[in-house]
């Protein structure tokens, strides 16, 4: 009997190198595991959730590597990104550009005076700029190579092998954009990423710095935009 890991790499297989896209693809890849179409599927939400094991009310995320999909670690949303390694210092360069695991990312900061960066940052701009390096500096360290590693543990996919249509991620700070604290945008060029941005706000209420490491909290309220 196949695994769970062993199923969804198969089936991610099927996803990536079939010669059609969107729910046909799905389709296609799912009535090798004996499901009819997409849509049997996504009626039938909560007998697969029987039947995966994977349950929404415990500490587990649901990863394919944790306890819901038979794997003998619980992967909560703290440890399932561990951040386990001590940090290193980036070079000026890195700042704007790193490479990690195959994943190019390139970085724009979000310049204020002081006025504009205001009492949360003392009023002084280098701090408000620091502030971003300190998620540049995680990103780098932390939360880029363990998630990649999580996929390419869980799904056997990565940014390695020449098969991802697009290495590299277009990173920007900016001061508010209501209520997420990060937002993705993706074009597509034949139903494959060409172009993805991703920002950042720098402006949430509950945006917080853990001692040893930056973390994201959601934004509760949109904030001054000015």
């Amino acid at each position: 009997m196949s695994t769970p890991v062993g199923t969804i790499r198969r089936f991610v297989e099927l996803l990536t190198t079939s010669s059609t896209t969107g729910t046909e693809a799905v389709t296609q890849a799912l009535r090798q595991f004996g499901i009819e179409n997409y849509n049997v599927l996504s009626n039938s939400y909560q007998t697969g959730e029987e039947a995966s094991g994977v349950r929404r009310n415990n500490e587990d995320t649901g990863a394919i590597t944790g306890s819901d999909a038979g794997g003998t670690t619980t992967k909560t949303a703290k440890s399932i990104i561990p951040e386990a390694t001590a940090a290193v210092n980036l070079t000026d360069a890195q700042y704007n550009s790193f490479t990690r695991n195959g994943l190019t990312f390139n970085i724009t900061y979000h310049e204020q005076t002081n006025d504009q960066v205001g009492k949360a940052y003392d009023y002084t701009p280098q701090n408000y700029i620091n502030e971003q390096k300190r998620v540049v500096k995680a990103l780098y360290n932390w939360w880029v190579p363990e998630s990649l590693a999580l996929i390419q543990e869980s799904l056997g996919v990565n940014f390695s092998d020449g098969r991802a249509s697009t290495n590299t991620i277009n990173l920007s700070f900016i001061k508010s954009n209501g209520y997420e604290p990060v937002r993705w945008t993706v074009s597509n060029d034949l139903g494959r990423p060409s172009t993805i941005n991703m920002t950042i706000t720098m402006s949430c209420p509950s945006w917080r710095w853990e001692p040893t490491s930056p973390t994201l909290n959601l934004c509760p309220l949109p904030y001054n935009t000015d």
